[in-house]
């Protein structure tokens, strides 16, 4: 990290700080569709908190050419400020970066710890509930990458078919960079879905990824059984 500077842990941020300085992975970055005239991108640190960091004027560049997805950054003396609902429903609090502010590469490879959600039969999801948990299932049909507008953002989707070792099938959609951790080469390969959520489209359960999903595709396992043994 960068020398004599202190760092506030993401959960504790609040509008009581005017400014402060965070420590973080970058897990998204994103640009708005229809206004380009500023981009914000999204911090982890090792407690798995996360808050948006926002970039207009001189910092437009910086960042555009700096923070990159997977990287860990430094962000100091960065301004507080009430979070938009539009674009941040999830927390209270976001930083902007001003003048004065700094971002520096930190070599340092931060990351949330995994958490293992609980498993799932694909007949048994909590439906209309907040619960996130987890699913094995079979890849038994991969859609093309599809595109959808959403608060300013052109956001990827690509919707699968699986099934689990009890025949019982099931739709699932991908979002977000979850769309590309597919391909039609996992056809027939089981893969656990960590961190899922359920809704419904068409009047019909599907499995929906959320920022924190997981997938990890076992494509060196044929069997249920191999994947069971595993959980």
């Amino acid at each position: 990290m960068s020398d004599n500077i202190t760092f506030t842990p993401i959960a504790d941020v609040t509008l009581k700080h005017h400014l402060v300085s965070v420590s973080g992975v970058c897990v998204e970055f994103k640009t708005p569709e229809r206004n380009e005239r500023f981009s914000f991108f999204e911090l982890s640190d090792d407690s798995g908190k996360q808050i948006k960091v926002w970039a207009n004027e001189f910092w437009l560049n910086v960042v555009r050419s700096l923070v990159f997805e997977d990287l860990t950054y430094d962000v100091i003396d960065a301004e507080v400020r009430a979070a938009d609902p539009a674009y941040n429903f999830l927390n209270t609090v976001e930083l902007r970066l001003v003048e004065g502010s700094k971002i520096v590469q930190n070599p340092e490879k931060l990351g949330a710890p995994v958490k293992h959600y609980p498993l799932r039969n694909l007949d048994d999801l909590p439906v209309g509930e907040s619960e996130i948990f987890a699913v094995i299932g079979k890849i038994l049909w991969i859609g093309p990458i599809e595109y959808k507008n959403k608060n300013d953002f052109k956001r990827e989707l690509r919707a699968i078919r699986i099934v689990d070792k009890n025949g019982v099938e099931c739709s699932a959609m991908l979002w977000g960079p979850h769309a590309h951790r597919l391909q039609e080469k996992d056809l027939g390969v089981w893969v656990h879905f960590n961190g899922v959520k359920a809704g419904i489209f068409d009047n019909q359960v599907e499995v929906q990824t959320v920022r924190k999903t997981q997938i990890l595709p076992y494509r060196y396992l044929d069997t249920a059984n191999e994947i069971e043994k595993l959980h």
